[in-house]
């Protein structure tokens, strides 16, 4: 790697993998079946990048890539290659299961290390949600005292989670943001174990000093975000997720683009869902009245572009849930009927019409 370094060799990324699951592998069905899933990972990192890198195995159950030569762009598509080929592994007696952290160097001056430490950094991140390690416990631990001090569910954290899945893709994130994103969605609200029970339990509006100190959960949670490496990329964002488009929000008053990006979308979503499953303080409203309501915010409360891919997202959806409710009537038609028959024909071209619209808004993608 110092080699690298003296050299400033530019384009440089190097991916880092960790194996979920070798000790209970090795405890259940023995070192000779461990060290077989081994092999496996370790043939489809040679088959992909002997010819682009070479491969190292840097402890029991690590692996890096190290790859001179390819840009940010290019190292994004190979991760995603490398985990359609580690899903796509059929053999027995388990799927593979795998961590990955990458990065990619910005210019031939940045150091090395710096690079190396990012791609920790980001496989900490990656299993941060999945797998049973000390700091994935510590998130838990703090996510579990949110859920026991406020109305914020698990169920919330997950359905915010696939939101963000869905619309970062729409958006073109990288699947590093993605990832960030997925973890702003599970602990965005964090700080709120510092606020007081009688606050968050409050059913009625909030008195200006209470909403002062509601409002300092943000802080709070950048604050916590900030002592734990692997939330510290997401700290100005969980400071920020409450800031608005047209500068009014809180805690800075942040203006447009001056509020992360990840900020933005989560506030997008966070709303969405709040809207739509109702909190303590306020009922639930239907899917069409909260889209409605994200709609008549964007340019204000809301990124414009991030609520142009979110309705394009949620139309999608409607569209595909009618798609299926119609295609569902026209095989009723063509069981009972002629298929020359007017209706029949009609409700054939109103399908035609429902999937041509989904297949336009598949297109809708916004690069940010």
């Amino acid at each position: 790697m110092e080699r690298y370094n003296r050299e400033k060799t530019w384009p440089f990324s190097i991916i880092l993998l960790d194996i979920n699951g070798l000790k209970p592998v090795n405890d259940s069905f023995g070192h000779d079946t461990g060290d077989q899933y081994l092999q496996r990972i370790s043939a489809i990192l040679q088959s992909m990048f002997t010819e682009t890198g070479f491969v190292a195995r840097i402890g029991g159950d690590e692996f890096a890539v190290v790859l001179s030569g390819i840009h940010a762009d290019e190292l994004q598509s190979l991760v995603r290659q490398l985990r359609i080929r580690c899903r796509e592994d059929k053999l027995q007696p388990f799927k593979i299961n795998i961590a990955i952290g990458s990065a990619s160097r910005r210019n031939e001056y940045e150091d090395i290390w710096a690079v190396v430490a990012k791609a920790e950094n980001r496989l900490n991140q990656n299993k941060l949600l999945g797998g049973n390690n000390a700091r994935n416990n510590l998130i838990l631990s703090l996510r579990q005292s949110l859920e026991e001090k406020t109305h914020e569910t698990q169920e919330h954290s997950q359905r915010l989670m696939k939101l963000s899945v869905r619309l970062g893709s729409m958006l073109g994130l990288t699947d590093n943001q993605i990832d960030e994103l997925k973890l702003l969605a599970f602990m965005h609200d964090i700080g709120k174990i510092g606020v007081a029970d009688s606050i968050l339990e409050k059913p009625t509006k909030l008195t200006p000093a209470e909403w002062e100190e509601m409002k300092r959960h943000c802080e709070i949670g950048y604050r916590i975000a900030l002592a734990s490496p692997e939330l510290a990329s997401i700290a100005e964002s969980i400071l920020s997720h409450h800031e608005r488009w047209d500068g009014s929000g809180y805690p800075q008053g942040l203006k447009g683009e001056e509020i992360p990006l990840l900020a933005r979308i989560i506030s997008v979503l966070d709303a969405y869902d709040t809207m739509t499953h109702g909190r303590v303080y306020r009922g639930k409203i239907s899917q069409e009245a909260a889209i409605a309501e994200i709609k008549g915010q964007r340019g204000k409360q809301f990124d414009p572009k991030v609520v142009d891919v979110f309705l394009a997202m949620m139309e999608k959806e409607m569209l595909l849930k009618k798609l299926q409710k119609e295609r569902e009537k026209l095989h009723k038609l063509a069981k009972g009927q002629d298929f020359t028959s007017q209706e029949l024909l009609n409700q054939s071209r109103y399908v035609d019409q429902i999937i041509n619209q989904i297949y336009r808004l598949n297109k809708v993608q916004v690069l940010v």
